[in-house]
């Protein structure tokens, strides 16, 4: 217990992104670990039913002791036994008294680069919510990083089976990953526009409210003159929804975004909010988004080649992730820039 590498929970961004990130490096490393403070840097203070729902889904794989794992502690131990093996079945949430419980992209981003050094082919269902405004969304996990993760080599295939609008709801994606190494990635210019593209995914409303959404993002695509290509999908669900992710691609860059609304919200008002966020990233010039840089650092930690990478802000997340993976590994990275503005990254062994 002497050599367990023991991390300050408050750290940085202090959330759950510092969290996952020491699981996934305790795992893929099978160092143990110990963290006190758990997520003491937001309105959320101590273990969610979503961090429990990770932490037993990765002790079943590495064999993993674990300390007492109950809502609101503060603490966590955490000691894999072996390497972690493929993954077969259901994951399902666990909720608290009043229902909520995990968004199931959230679980998905974190386990994929794990998975992908297990040795073999993963096939799982996660349960959860599936589209949001604050976390991972469907879309954006399956077109968005899925597109650039296969950059790193990093391959996987996503099917939302039932939608959820919630941490109350009860969707289900279905994931597959394929074993294997990854790559190193250059992406210090993004080169020239490919397509900008949009999905729309909804749920026990009026065919309407979608191609009012897709009329306005195709009004918005020809003000900035740009080609312009969207998907259609309606889902089943327990309740009604709607998600609009939009994202350009670029010969060597990709970024996006999304927004959420209901019945009472607009359509034109949904499709603009994800249209404006996503612009926002285009008018940078970096090659990537925030969300798809951070889930750039771990694959890049442990390929064989270096990287080097420019994102449109560094995040109080992105350096807290990079921050706990050196907890664990040798690996060098340099950040240059400011919280908040712009920055580059170079990842070495």
């Amino acid at each position: 217990m002497s050599g367990l590498i023991k991390l300050d929970g408050s750290h940085g961004e202090g959330g759950g992104a510092l969290l996952r990130a020491a699981l996934s490096m305790s795992a893929l490393t099978q160092q143990g670990f110990q963290i006190d403070h758990i997520r003491t840097g937001t309105k959320f203070v101590g273990l969610d039913v979503e961090d429990i729902t990770l932490i037993k889904t990765l002790a079943r794989q590495c064999e993993a002791d674990t300390s007492e794992l109950s809502p609101g502690s503060l603490s966590l131990l955490f000691v894999p036994k072996r390497a972690v093996k493929p993954l077969k079945g259901k994951i399902a949430t666990e909720r608290n008294p009043n229902g909520r419980g995990s968004n199931a992209l959230v679980l998905a981003s974190a386990l994929a680069p794990i998975l992908a050094r297990s040795g073999g082919y993963s096939d799982f269902e996660v349960e959860g919510e599936t589209f949001s405004n604050n976390s991972m969304t469907f879309d954006y996990f399956q077109s968005v990083l899925g597109s650039f993760w296969r950059k790193q080599s990093l391959h996987l295939h996503t099917e939302l089976i039932k939608a959820a609008y919630s941490r109350e709801g009860d969707g289900l994606c279905q994931v597959e990953i394929e074993p294997g190494a990854f790559s190193g990635i250059q992406m210090e210019d993004r080169g020239a526009p490919k397509l900008l593209q949009a999905a729309i995914s909804f749920s026990k409303l009026s065919d309407t409210v979608a191609e009012r959404a897709v009329s306005h993002l195709q009004r918005l695509a020809r003000s900035v003159r740009t080609s312009f290509d969207c998907e259609v999908q309606e889902y089943p669900s327990e309740s009604p929804g709607v998600q609009i992710t939009v994202w350009m691609q670029y010969e060597n860059g990709i970024g996006g975004a999304s927004a959420m609304g209901t019945k009472k919200l607009p359509a034109e008002q949904i499709a603009q909010e994800a249209f404006e966020k996503c612009y926002d990233w285009i008018e940078n010039n970096a090659p990537l988004d925030p969300i798809s840089a951070e889930h750039a650092l771990l694959p890049a930690c442990f390929a064989d080649d270096s990287s080097e990478f420019h994102v449109s802000e560094l995040t109080s997340r992105f350096t807290t992730i990079a921050w706990v993976i050196k907890q664990f590994s040798p690996v060098r990275i340099v950040i240059k820039g400011k919280q908040g503005d712009p920055g580059s990254v170079k990842i070495s062994r």
